[in-house]
Order: C-alpha cells, then structure tokens, then sequence
C-alpha cells in the first residue's frame, strides 16, 4: 500500500518529465543543428534549414504532447510549479544562448556549451522530486558525465568530434548532446509505460 501510494505521488510530481518522448524530437533538432553546423551551407549562415526544423520540431512536439494527453491523460501542475518551470525554462536557454556564442567565437578551450548543458542535467537530478538512483535512471547519471567529459576533452587536446566527421567542437557537441537525448527519451518512455502499469496492476489489485 505504502509502495504503491509513493509511485503515485512520484507520478503526480513529475508526469510530464517521465514522458520521454518529448525529449525526441528536441534531440533530434539539436543533433540535425550540429550536423547541419558543420555542412558548407551552415558555415556560410544559410538559415533556412534551421526554420524548416524549427517548424517541424514544433510540430513533433505538439504530436507527442497530445499523444500523452489522449493515451495516458494530463495531471496539470500547480501554479507554483509552472511558474517556476517557465523561469528555469528561460533562464537556461538564455545561459545556453551565451554559452553557444562563446563556443562559436573559441574564446576558451573548452566547449562552454557542452557544460552548461552537464551542469543543467546534473542540477535536475537534485530537484526533492526526482528521486535519482543510477540503478533506475543509470542514463541520467551517464549523459551529464559524458557531455561533461566531452566538453573539458578539448583543453587535452583531444579532437574528439573529428572521430565523428565533425569539423567544430560545437557540431560534435551537439550531435552528442542531440543523440544523448533522444536514446535517454526513448528509454525514459519504456520506463513511464511500464511504471504505469505497475501503478494500475496494484490499484487493480488492491480493489479486488
């Protein structure tokens, strides 16, 4: 009863980060990004690749979004907690904004960017809801510590990305990052399925 009554207030609080497919098709935009970054026709500034992602982003997002409304319903979060969502959401993209222009300009030897992004992840795992442990959830241990490494790698004079037909340290950021997400949203999605149907079975089990 108590076990059962804790997966469903660790469901409640963190519904909508235990959907995993929502990450998909942001990785996807951010590893398409990094590839298109190191094309010719990224290099000269053509940005009308970027839109059309940009459009077809969105549009996977929206389809996912309804996808989890429609087949597991909605558990809509306090004002509270939106408001703060909305704030970290802002924040971090803007961090992410500076850490991406110090990257294009090489100011340090290092990806800032990949950094920021490792910082993010690791800070998510502290929120009091998440209840980390790298026995059920080992991919949001590993990502922030690969990104990590990736990021600092450069300073060693290790050219990793260039293993990857990557030209810029940024491109194979973000194909890594982008790849990271998208394998870490698609297990985070078997995860939510199948904690769902634990959940179910035990209230099933406990009306008979």
């Amino acid at each position: 009863m108590s076990e059962n009554l804790a997966q469903i207030r660790y469901l409640a609080a963190n519904y909508s980060r235990l959907q995993g497919l929502r990450s998909v098709p942001v990785g996807l935009f951010i590893a398409a990004t990094g590839i298109w970054v190191n094309l010719p026709v990224g290099q000269d500034g053509d940005i009308g690749a970027p839109l059309v992602m940009i459009v077809i982003t969105s549009l996977a997002y929206f389809l996912v979004d309804r996808y989890y409304a429609r087949t597991f319903g909605q558990v809509n979060p306090t004002g509270k907690e939106r408001n703060r969502e909305i704030f970290i959401s802002v924040l971090w993209g803007a961090l992410a904004f500076l850490a991406f222009g110090f990257d294009t300009a090489k100011i340090l030897p290092i990806s800032v960017f990949g950094l920021a992004f490792a910082v993010a992840m690791s800070i998510d795992l502290l929120r009091p809801s998440a209840r980390p442990s790298f026995q059920n959830t080992p991919e949001a241990f590993l990502a922030p510590i690969l990104v990590g490494v990736a990021a600092l790698l450069p300073a060693l004079g290790i050219l990793w990305w260039q293993a990857l037909g990557m030209q810029t340290s940024l491109a194979g950021m973000l194909v890594v990052i982008g790849t990271l997400m998208t394998i870490s949203g698609m297990i985070g999605h078997l995860r939510f399925t199948r904690l769902l149907a634990r959940v179910q079975e035990a209230r099933n089990a406990q009306s008979l």
